[in-house]
């Protein structure tokens, strides 16, 4: 009786087990081939993005967590991990992008995302976004940039275009009865009295390439309008004359004391910190920086325009052609190897959004970018009140870096005018391997 009961059980629990397999088989085989993201849409799962931003210093940190925190409520369900984005001009990128180990989301900065959809790392968003915020909220101008040379979008931008500025602290120049240089020989001066006092009449965070690139840019722009522009779109030849005035100009400041010899393994926290406590009285970067540093050194830092490095009377005339922020633009990219591609493009479009939105409530920065301008939070310092000022009068502007739409082309210029700094060539030298550099294309 005892074994037929056994039996019994036994085959029932069998029965069971093969049902259970059989409905589990089934459910798997309905979803095989799908994209990941639909199951977790239809279970509400968590979905995990990894995010690769620039998030090193206030004016980075600000927006992104603004715009982190305004997406919760819309996407409860997405957890993100954030990667600073190291300051290497993109070299971990490149290494990730070969690798095929790209983040999810990513900052992605002009020629990068040409040759990166060109070589598929990057997942093509038109379908994920059609149906999103993003046209109807930005300029007309502003979202035909975010289509490539295919007529397609690649990637989305997080930040208005900005210009080179060279900041000064003032209160060295005051201490040191040095006068505020206006145009170039008054600039050399000031070089010169510097460095005979043996005070660092420039630091500059070489270490990284684009900086010379765009402090020569400076000078390039006084001579030719839009600068770097015209010589790689053929507007200008590498061996105009113009050109070699440009060189010769910066060569001199260079031979005349303008950087330490440490310049070129110095990184930006170690040229502001020079800047910032009087050891060194200019430094170049972008105007982005210009709320964080009015807020670390007050009224003791100011900026002087690209003008500055124009001959007597031609910087008044000068100061409307304006450094960088006339080329391609600064972004975020989504990796075509992402597991949920719908979740992930449409949340990098509301966070591209967002970032914009961020730029203006957290630091002041007027957007270039969304149709509504959005209300600053703070009041706005003296010196971003300046910067916004100086932007409503630019009429040209020259490319950054990271503008350049033809990798080869900006490497070689990067290689040329990284010499051109160093004082390590003469300038027939340096006109010619930029002639080389743009005859590389």
């Amino acid at each position: 009786m005892k074994k037929n009961v056994v039996k019994a059980l036994s085959l029932l629990t069998s029965i069971l087990l093969i049902v259970v397999i059989t409905a589990c088989g089934n459910e798997n085989s309905s979803n095989s081939g799908s994209d990941s993201s639909s199951d977790d849409s239809a279970t509400g799962g968590k979905v995990s993005i990894t995010l690769m931003e620039k998030y090193s210093d206030p004016v980075e940190k600000l927006p992104l967590d603004y715009a982190l925190a305004e997406l919760k409520e819309e996407f409860p369900n997405v957890e993100v991990r954030i990667e600073p984005m190291p300051r290497d001009s993109g070299q971990k990128l490149k290494v990730l992008a070969a690798s095929g180990n790209l983040p999810d989301i990513f900052h992605l900065e002009g020629a990068q995302a040409e040759v990166f959809y060109k070589s598929g790392s990057l997942l093509q968003l038109d379908e994920y976004v059609a149906d999103t915020e993003l046209e109807s909220k930005m300029k007309p101008q502003a979202f035909e940039s975010l289509k490539g040379t295919d007529g397609h979008i690649y990637y989305l931008r997080t930040e208005n275009s900005d210009n080179g500025l060279l900041f000064i602290n003032k209160d060295l120049f005051a201490q040191n009865n040095v006068k505020i240089p206006g145009n170039y020989d008054e600039l050399l001066e000031a070089v010169k009295v510097f460095h005979s006092k043996d005070i660092l009449p420039m630091a500059i965070f070489a270490k990284e390439k684009w900086p010379g690139l765009t402090f020569f840019d400076m000078f390039l722009s006084r001579e030719v309008p839009t600068g770097y522009k015209a010589l790689v779109d053929g507007s200008i030849s590498a061996n105009d004359p113009l050109v070699l005035k440009a060189a010769q100009k910066e060569l001199e400041l260079v031979n005349s004391g303008l950087i330490s010899k440490s310049a070129f393994t110095t990184s930006y926290d170690d040229a502001f910190a020079l800047f910032s406590s009087g050891k060194a009285a200019m430094l170049p970067n972008g105007s982005w920086v210009t709320k964080d540093m009015y807020d670390k050194m007050g009224d003791s830092v100011d900026f002087l325009l690209p003008s500055v490095f124009a001959d007597g009377e031609k910087a008044e005339t000068t100061k409307v052609n304006a450094v960088g922020g006339g080329g391609s633009y600064v972004g975020i990219g989504v990796s075509a190897n992402t597991k949920n591609k719908e979740v992930t493009a449409k949340f990098a479009a509301a966070l591209a959004l967002k970032l914009n939105e961020g730029f203006t409530v957290k630091n002041g920065a007027p957007t270039t970018i969304l149709k509504e301008n959005p209300v600053y939070e703070g009041t706005l310092d003296p010196l971003s009140q300046k910067k916004n000022d100086y932007v409503e009068t630019i009429e040209t502007m020259s490319i950054f870096d990271w503008e350049f739409t033809d990798i080869k082309v900006k490497t070689a210029v990067g290689d040329a005018t990284e010499k051109l700094l160093g004082g390590f060539v003469t300038v027939e030298e340096f006109i010619k391997q930029l002639e080389k550099a743009v005859e590389t294309k």
